[in-house]
């Protein structure tokens, strides 16, 4: 099997879009790194994307043998875009906040059809500060519904059983 065989299965499987995405991935931190506070942030979050532009077109002369096209710069901004994903994962992971964040986001989806849109950031929140405290599933199911009962017109039958779902969802993703 030549180098071009084992390229054309590559690209089936579009390998060089993630090992490209992972390599813009990796000096957009090092950009941010040395720049953050000579930046601006707008600016910094264009890095990506730019570097996914150049970085593709040059895989694209050099691998497809091809002259320039619109394609490259299409093929670019998804390697940026992957790259911007791949760096906030890696971030929150890093941090340990992934599963906290994605405990949040959690609570906001299952309180936001009975709280209205207008407080949902605000009850999501206190919400989730619950999950910090050392509580007994019921007094913390108590406490949630006193929360979303501020917030919200519903029966507390209804709020017991948002409450319920969300300590199940949460506990489940902290495990």
């Amino acid at each position: 099997m030549d180098l071009l065989s084992v390229l054309e299965v590559f690209k089936g499987y579009s390998l060089p879009i993630v090992i490209i995405s992972i390599i813009i991935g990796v000096l957009t931190l090092i950009i941010e790194k040395l720049f953050v506070k000579r930046v601006s942030i707008a600016v910094l979050s264009y890095i990506p994307f730019i570097l996914g532009i150049g970085i593709y077109s040059i895989y694209f002369l050099i691998f497809e043998s091809a002259p320039f096209s619109i394609d490259a710069i299409y093929q670019g901004i998804l390697c940026g875009a992957l790259s911007t994903v791949y760096v906030v994962l890696i971030e929150n992971l890093l941090r340990g906040s992934f599963s906290s964040n994605l405990a949040l986001l959690t609570i906001q989806n299952g309180v936001k059809k009975v709280v209205g849109k207008e407080n949902v950031l605000e009850s999501s929140k206190r919400v989730h500060a619950l999950f910090e405290e050392p509580l007994e599933e019921e007094i913390l199911k108590n406490e949630i519904i006193a929360v979303l009962k501020e917030y919200s017109e519903k029966s507390n039958e209804d709020l017991a059983v948002i409450a319920s779902v969300v300590i199940q969802t949460v506990s489940s993703l902290k495990k």
